[in-house]
């Protein structure tokens, strides 16, 4: 009987061992910016998450919102480009808009330098407005929140 409690007992604490959660970070400014193949980006839909990964260790987490955070909210992907990363979504009922996040690889570190916002009524879709918005100063990721950037003409640092 003995036994078998302990048999349980090794199994519950198995189960809360590999249930929890254990990301190691990197140090936040070790990124080789040179080479091309130094992180990868993925989105992960299981905990609505885009990571920045190096080496198989989470670097950074970007949490995305949901269509009850945000009306109509949409992940539309993430890749890598030669400078760096791009992350699009979209929201809105009436008024769309979809934003691309360009971030740049600089200095050992990722920063958001650009967004671009493409917005139009769903009335009168032929009007399509899209500008490219500078960040300046540019947001180092570690630093970044899609909230923040989520309404019109407003942005927190």
């Amino acid at each position: 009987m003995r036994l078998s409690s302990l048999v349980i007992d090794f199994l519950l604490l198995s189960l809360i061992v590999v249930g929890e959660s254990h990301v190691v970070r990197a140090k936040i400014d070790d990124l080789d910016c040179n080479d091309p193949k130094g992180y990868s980006v993925e989105e992960d839909p299981e905990s609505n998450t885009v990571k920045i990964v190096k080496d198989g260790t989470i670097f950074h987490t970007i949490k995305l919102l949901t269509g009850e955070e945000r009306n109509g909210f949409a992940f539309n992907g993430v890749k890598k480009t030669k400078t760096g990363f791009e992350m699009s979504v979209e929201y809105g009922s009436v008024i769309y808009c979809g934003k691309t996040f360009m971030f740049v690889c600089r200095q050992h570190k990722l920063y958001l330098s650009k967004i671009r916002v493409e917005s139009f009524n769903k009335h009168n879709p032929e009007k399509w407005s899209t500008r490219v918005v500078r960040v300046q100063p540019n947001v180092p990721l570690e630093k970044f929140s899609l909230t923040d950037f989520m309404l019109e003409g407003v942005v927190q640092k």
